[in-house]
């Protein structure tokens, strides 16, 4: 089992970040009121949590990093991303960054991480990006509307071809 000591500093910021870019993405794809983005945002969280316990408990990587986002000093992380409340635009540069930062861990997966374990990762990250944009329908307060829009689709696709998964 992968261990956050087999990773460089960069290396383990790149597998720490991505859980969390993939919520915020999967929130900025389409644009939401305040109400659906919240939404979004708690849903994609909850499964970033929840799912590294009950779906994937055997995976040390799964595992620490989780634990590792968890212990961020209040959403430090995404500030490290360029990211202020109320800096625009925000979709466009939260998309672009989860999709880049996919890239990057693609490489680190392959080159120190098993296929088996890192496969795992990618699902987990998957995981957490559709259960944000499937929190909320598109319409009025996320009552009423398409339940995933194109735009989010197209993000969750972009996300899993970044990462190479299938």
């Amino acid at each position: 089992m992968t261990r956050e000591v087999e990773f460089t500093e960069a290396e383990w910021e790149l597998l720490t970040d991505l859980p969390r870019l993939a919520a915020f993405g999967a929130m900025a794809a389409d644009d939401g009121d305040a109400v659906n983005s919240t939404r979004e945002l708690w849903a994609g969280m909850k499964e970033l949590a929840q799912a590294a316990r009950s779906r994937y408990p055997d995976n040390r990587l799964i595992r620490e990093v989780a634990q590792a986002v968890a212990q961020d000093d209040e959403g430090a992380g995404v500030s490290r991303f360029g990211w202020k409340p109320g800096a625009m635009p925000l979709a466009h540069a939260v998309v672009e960054q989860a999709l880049a930062t996919a890239t990057e861990v693609r490489r680190v997966l392959a080159k120190r991480v098993p296929a088996d374990e890192a496969a795992e990762y990618e699902a987990w990250v998957l995981g957490i990006a559709r259960a944000a944009t499937e929190a909320a329908r598109t319409g009025f307060f996320g009552v009423v509307g398409e339940q995933v829009s194109d735009r989010e689709a197209a993000f969750v696709r972009d996300l899993a071809a970044a990462l190479g998964a299938s």
